[in-house]
């Protein structure tokens, strides 16, 4: 019996080690689990919303210290050429000085030889009271004269030194304008890295989305009817009308794709208007400030914390060009959270 039963425990042991090892081969291979796909077709709009939004910040960051960039080599540039027309300054005063200090030399020796010749000495060698007033008169314009050549000569001289202290500074400005244009363009740079890694992740979510998704982004938006209106910014906002159905594209002006800004400063560049600045952060100091209770058609709007923007159309809409997967089209305002709005 104890044999028996001894046979039998080592029968299971063997049957369960089988099971186990066969359980094994059959199992997979662990890996990483992927990142898991969005529950239903909302969470996956809603992430490329999220990831697109982030892209945007990081594109109008990047325009800004474009922007920035442009403005410190203006500034340099002005320096330079300040400093090349101040020091012409600089010798042409010089120039003078020296003229006028050969001029004051003769005057003053003049003057030095006529110091002996006083007034009583003029009354003794005169023949004549005409005599002696001549010789007077001849005295005072020899001491007028070297006043008037002594009052230019400091004159020319104080030119000389303001010409010498404005290079001094424009030399300074260039200097330092160039040290911040270095700067701005190494930040640039990495704000450049930042932003095609945050494109990158967006266009992987829009490549998710489903053929009826990616179709619900790519119409015109909401209907519009445009009242009548005059001034650049209506015609800025018509221009801004015909770009519908073009595709956004971060950091693209037109005029086959745009972004946000990029739209604007296109649609204002086609009527004649060069804005000065190409991100949100620049534009929403152009013009003139409008409260939300006063927006007119043409009138450009900023919103989401002035990192989106596009063109006022009326009735609490605006045409813009929203994010990626998307295109140009008319959206209601309240979509948006509404930050600014400036008039051209």
């Amino acid at each position: 019996m104890a044999s028996q039963r001894l046979k039998r425990t080592l029968r299971g042991a063997l049957t369960a080690t089988a099971v186990a090892a066969a359980a094994s081969l059959a199992a997979p291979v662990a890996h990483a689990d992927p990142e898991p796909p969005a529950a239903n077709a909302s969470e996956a709009v809603k992430k490329l919303n999220e990831l697109s939004k982030e892209a945007e910040a990081a594109a109008e960051q990047w325009h800004k210290a474009q922007d920035d960039l442009a403005a410190r080599k203006a500034e340099q540039d002005k320096a330079t050429a300040d400093v090349q027309q101040f020091g012409k300054d600089a010798e042409q005063a010089r120039a003078k000085e020296a003229e006028f200090r050969v001029q004051v030399d003769k005057l003053t020796n003049a003057s030095f030889q006529g110091a002996r010749f006083n007034q009583l000495s003029a009354l003794l060698v005169s023949d004549s009271p005409q005599d002696f007033l001549d010789q007077m008169s001849a005295l005072e314009l020899l001491a007028n004269d070297n006043k008037q050549a002594l009052d230019r000569l400091a004159g020319v001289k104080a030119q000389t030194e303001e010409a010498e202290r404005k290079a001094k500074e424009a030399q300074a400005k260039a200097a330092k304008a160039a040290e911040d244009a270095a700067k701005i363009e190494a930040d640039l740079a990495k704000r450049k890295q930042e932003l095609d890694a945050k494109v990158a992740k967006a266009k992987e979510q829009a490549n998710r989305l489903t053929a009826a998704e990616k179709a619900s982004r790519s119409g015109t938006g909401e209907s519009v009817n445009v009242g009548p209106g005059s001034g650049k910014g209506y015609e800025a906002l018509m221009v801004a009308l015909e770009q519908r159905g073009k595709p956004y594209v971060w950091g693209a002006t037109g005029p086959n794709s745009f972004d946000c800004s990029g739209l604007v400063v296109y649609s204002f560049r086609r009527v004649g208007v060069q804005l000065k600045n190409r991100s949100t952060y620049g534009l929403v100091t152009e013009g003139t400030p409008v409260p939300r209770s006063q927006l007119q058609p043409g009138d450009m709007v900023f919103t989401n914390n002035n990192e989106h923007m596009g063109i006022y159309v009326g009735d609490n809409k605006f045409v813009h060009a929203p994010t990626e997967g998307d295109v140009v089209k008319v959206s209601s305002l309240d979509s948006q959270q509404f930050y600014a709005a400036r008039r051209i």
